[in-house]
């Protein structure tokens, strides 16, 4: 929007008027200013663009902190941008999950990308997650600090990471997620 698509409506009995003209502009310029702010807000807080502070708002909006209520071994206490984005985001999917145990491993692959998982519905009010890969220690320590957690409020999560787990003829399956004897964990 421009003050002179709105200027060419005046009619020509008044288009000669200096001093309504310059009236014109003085009150549609800042109209059109807060016009094209407002075609663009959106893209403000974009969680996939946001950074900074409007992370920090998107996080409130959601209920979630940068700050971490623990103080982590292996990483700052404060969130960057990219793991904030992805609690916010794992944040946002939990609040919009149905609760099925069919749905939680597609939940959590989206959320978590690369690290695959065995998932148990214990039926005790608790679930267990084996992550089949061993996550580096920061994303470790927020999963068991609950920044990951995906699961029903009153649930319990018992969280493992083992890097391979046992099978006697680890061989023929994928040495990937398998290991004998000697580099196998069991459940």
């Amino acid at each position: 929007m421009s003050t002179d698509r709105y200027i060419a409506l005046v009619p020509s009995a008044n288009s000669d008027k200096t001093k309504f003209i310059a009236w014109l502009n003085a009150t549609l310029g800042p109209l059109d200013s807060i016009y094209e702010l407002l075609k663009t807000m959106y893209t403000y807080f974009d969680i996939d663009v946001a950074v900074g502070n409007q992370l920090d708002i998107i996080g409130e909006w959601v209920g979630v902190s940068r700050t971490l209520n623990f103080q982590p071994v292996s990483g700052p206490a404060i969130m960057t941008d990219a793991v904030y984005r992805n609690v916010i985001k794992v944040k946002i999917s939990s609040n919009a999950w149905d609760g099925t145990n069919e749905t939680y491993v597609p939940l959590w692959n989206l959320a978590l990308p690369g690290i695959p998982i065995i998932y148990t519905d214990n039926q005790d009010m608790s679930i267990s997650i084996v992550t089949l890969t061993l996550p580096d220690p920061y994303t470790t320590e927020l999963i068991q600090n609950g920044y990951y957690a995906i699961k029903p409020q009153a649930i319990n999560l018992n969280f493992a990471a083992v890097p391979l787990l046992f099978a006697y003829d680890a061989a023929s399956l994928s040495p990937t997620e398998y290991g004998g004897y000697d580099n196998g964990y069991y459940l």
